[in-house]
């Protein structure tokens, strides 16, 4: 007969084994998370290492943040997605040496690696992340947090809650992905390039609302297929009148197949831009808006021999939807001021529809067609006050000569009234309607 008596483990047996587990676990799990982090930081320090180096061997100077992230994307780093292994560990740009620096915020932002000597820790130091959460974790610490992002949706999503951000690659709108700002934000865009691709069925690539938006360098392009007014627009800063938005564009290439490129029913200021557009116009104002324009560059331009209301640098209105109207009483007109740059137009270099654009300096071509003329106006009002500039080659000194044979009368698209004063021994030219 087969024995049947089978002896198992007894409790005291199994509560020693577990036991006997427990402290070699104890024991054995920190040393191998030691190991683990050693290693991590390692790598970590490892690429720390190479970013320096590659921020060395650019072609360009880097004392900036922005700079940095340029110089890095040269050596095929982006920034944005470059998290550091071990836990609580980050890359930090040294604003003050100029070099990326490797820190644990688990031991007050101790320093694990340094290309030679760091400053201490302060708002020198530039600490990245990716996405608004990371940076609200870290609001407490004494260095500046600042969030680089390299996808479109980190993008949207930094939008909502405001504040600084830099794109440390080219990002691609789409109907799904586009930029509606409520709270006020500075864009960086460094070199990146910031796209349009697909139909974006009348929605406004980026769009600002009652809020300051702040976008420096970069390249915006709108191409794919839109509709209805919004078709190619680059930028669209679409406030109602008494909740005014505000638009500052600092050093960047505009380059929109068609429509408008930049609009603005708010405030806008615009520095050392250009802007290439192909059948439409570069920049309009309306619903009360203003504009200041310092060293922008505008080539509007079309295959077109034929005037059109459309082919255009600048463009002025009372109203936003392209319809001016007399001003009423306590109403603010649609307000234009040029100090410098350069724009030329297909039918025309300015239209003021309605309103009035103030031009201290510029050159103002119109040469696209044979009806083309540097000054366009259309309703009682609208004035054009100049006191400097360059237009179609005929200096304001030039035109403001008696005995000069060409006058500001064979600049205008119609006829308008032309008033030549000095004002503190100041030349000024008013062209009204």
């Amino acid at each position: 007969m087969k024995n049947q008596n089978k002896k198992g483990f007894t409790i005291v047996e199994l509560v020693i084994v577990i036991a006997v587990i427990a402290i070699l676990a104890a024991v054995l799990i920190p040393t191998f998370v030691g190991l683990v982090n050693k290693a991590n930081r390692a790598a970590d320090t490892a690429l720390a290492k190479e970013l320096n180096t590659a921020i060395a061997m650019s072609e360009t100077d880097v004392d900036t943040f922005e700079q940095a992230i340029a110089a890095l994307r040269e050596g095929g780093f982006i920034l944005a997605n470059l998290n550091a292994k071990a836990d609580g560990c980050y890359f930090v740009w040294d604003d003050e040496t100029n070099q990326i620096i490797y820190v644990d915020a688990n031991n007050k932002f101790e320093i694990l690696y340094s290309n030679g000597q760091a400053s201490t820790i302060s708002e020198k130091w530039i600490l990245t992340v990716s996405n608004k959460s990371k940076a609200e974790e870290l609001k407490d610490a004494e260095l500046t947090v600042v969030t680089t992002l390299a996808s479109v949706k980190d993008l949207a999503d930094a939008l909502v809650t405001g504040g600084e951000v830099y794109i440390d690659e080219s990002v691609v709108l789409d109907y799904d992905n586009t930029l509606q700002s409520s709270s006020d934000i500075t864009i960086n865009l460094g070199n990146a390039n910031l796209t349009t691709n697909g139909t974006l069925e009348n929605r406004t690539p980026i769009f600002a609302n009652a809020n300051i938006m702040t976008i420096n360098g970069g390249k915006i392009g709108a191409s794919g297929t839109t509709t209805a007014t919004d078709t190619g627009k680059a930028i669209s800063n679409a406030a109602i009148v008494g909740t005014q938005a505000t638009l500052n564009i600092n050093d960047t290439v505009f380059n929109s197949v068609t429509g408008t490129t930049i609009h603005t029913a708010g405030i806008l200021n615009a520095n050392n831009i250009t802007i290439d557009i192909a059948n439409g116009r570069g920049i309009s104002i309306g619903s009360h808006g203003s504009a200041t324009l310092n060293d922008v560059t505008i080539n509007a331009h079309s295959d077109s021999s034929e005037k059109s209301d459309w082919y255009g640098a600048l463009w002025v209105s009372n109203y936003g939807d392209g319809f001016g109207h007399t001003v009423g009483e306590g109403e603010t007109p649609s307000t234009m001021i040029i100090n410098s740059g350069s724009y030329t137009g297909h039918s025309y270099a300015v239209r003021v529809y309605s309103g009035e654009m103030y031009i201290n300096g510029g050159a103002f071509v119109a040469n696209g067609c044979d009806a083309a003329k540097v000054f366009w106006m259309d309703q009682a009002g609208a004035k054009i006050v100049i006191t400097g500039g360059t237009f179609n080659g005929h200096t304001f000194e030039q035109l403001c000569d008696e005995n000069y044979d060409v006058t500001w009368k064979d600049l205008c698209m119609d006829e308008y009234t032309v008033d030549i004063n000095m004002v503190n021994e100041k030349t000024i030219v008013t062209i009204s309607r």
